[in-house]
């Protein structure tokens, strides 16, 4: 597996709509000895935790509220050797880790699943050495304790997708034409290989700019909630007008 980590997907713009949710307090309370300086039961003061040199598992992208596709990895050593039967706490400020907990391999090596928070937004993960406690926030870091990222992305097969496409077949939104109802979301999505689009309205503000022209990963998520029909274009590949690569998003009223 290469040593190169998957690329981030580009974050979308932040509109008024979205909801971010409260980091969540982890772990519980490793007791405190009487004497600070003696470490917890179990490990030694010689251990180092790391992430590997290849397939740590960082900076996944996936779908956001679903596991992602590979184990996260952690390494623990003693001397700089690989340190077997050592316990590695997992935690998270958005979904959930599996297991929680996990005891080092021959090799020193840790491994746990994320689910990410169904949210589209980068969030992270966290191996450590000692059991986590309080709140703290997002991007703290303690001692013994690594960091990993990851950066959910929309489902590529829900109804409501609009696929950015770079193929033999050329250059196009898919679907191009998209009927939704109001106060529902519409998620445009690069797909592997897309490269050099935006989608810019034709005329107004809506949809909104996904920003200047993006290679894969990429994705751009709006809620419609005025009734209408909105068209919008690829800069690079189309125009207004339904020139190119363009496409348009009717809005139904409720009923």
């Amino acid at each position: 597996m290469s040593d190169s980590p998957p690329e981030f997907l580009a974050a979308a713009p932040r509109f008024a709509w979205r909801v971010f949710m409260v980091p969540a307090t982890f772990g519980l309370v490793t007791a405190c000895n009487a004497d600070t300086t003696q470490p917890p039961p179990g490990r030694g003061t010689d251990l180092v935790i790391q992430k590997p040199d290849s397939n740590s598992g960082d900076r996944q992208v996936g779908v956001a509220g679903r596991p992602l596709p590979q184990d996260f990895h952690a390494l623990v050593t003693r001397n700089g050797k690989p340190a077997p039967g050592v316990a590695v706490y997992w935690t998270t400020f958005q979904g959930t880790m599996n297991p929680p907990v996990d005891t080092t391999d021959a090799e020193g090596i840790s491994a746990s699943r994320w689910t990410t928070e169904y949210l589209y937004e980068e969030q992270e993960a966290y191996a450590s050495l000692d059991s986590v406690t309080g709140t703290r926030g997002t991007g703290t870091i303690l001692p013994d304790m690594i960091q990993y990222t990851a950066k959910p992305y929309p489902d590529p097969v829900a109804a409501n997708t609009v696929h950015v496409v770079t193929d033999s077949a050329g250059n196009r939104f898919e679907p191009a034409d998209i009927t939704v109802s109001v106060g529902d979301t519409v998620n445009w999505l690069w797909d592997p290989g897309s490269t050099d689009h935006a989608v810019t309205p034709d005329d107004g503000d809506l949809p909104p700019t996904s920003g200047p022209p993006s290679d894969y990963p990429h994705f751009l998520s709006f809620r419609f909630t005025t009734p209408g029909t909105y068209h919008y274009h690829c800069p690079v590949h189309g125009a207004s007008g339904g020139v190119g690569m363009a496409g348009t998003v009717t809005v139904l009223p409720l009923r």
